[in-house]
């Protein structure tokens, strides 16, 4: 990400499933912007445009934390066995 210019858009490929759930939340709390994925052939295509590293941690948690709030649980079947 270093190499990629301020505002440059930086492609990732990936087979690791867990990098659609990771990086959006990555880029938030480091300031870049998360673009979007797109399917390749045997492999995952990722866009991340480099944002400044100056968005402050206290600033990412802050907006994790109230989107959290607001998270709506949901208990489903698996629990009427209880």
């Amino acid at each position: 990400m270093l190499k990629t210019p301020i505002d440059g858009i930086l492609e990732m490929r990936s087979r690791e499933p867990t990098v659609a759930d990771d990086l959006p939340p990555w880029c938030r709390m480091s300031g870049h912007e998360y673009l979007g994925q797109e399917k390749g052939d045997g492999f995952v295509r990722y866009c991340v445009r480099r944002g400044t590293t100056e968005k402050k941690e206290e600033e990412s948690l802050k907006e994790d934390l109230d989107k959290a709030k607001s998270y709506e649980w949901r208990f489903g079947l698996a629990l009427r066995g209880i």
